[in-house]
């Protein structure tokens, strides 16, 4: 996938950036994905994704997961 121009300011993580990746799952969700694959090789349920970071105001990072084998996608911004 590539990411319109509009979206030059996130940059793509690494499988190494993403085994090392905290995320902290929203509040009271089921819709959220169950992990990533570089953290839990054995999850079969394990998000397969291309995740890009990038900023979301002061002292916070957004992110952008794009999965690689189905039409999800997910945003979310954290502290840290």
């Amino acid at each position: 996938i590539t990411l319109p121009i509009e979206t030059k300011g996130l940059v793509k993580l690494s499988s190494q950036q993403k085994e090392k990746l905290q995320i902290r799952k929203p509040f009271i969700t089921s819709w959220w994905f169950n992990g990533l694959i570089e953290q839990q090789p054995a999850n079969d349920a394990a998000l397969y994704a291309d995740i890009y970071q990038g900023s979301c105001g002061s002292h916070r990072s957004s992110f952008l997961a794009i999965s690689t084998v189905s039409d999800s996608v997910y945003w979310w911004c954290q502290s840290g």
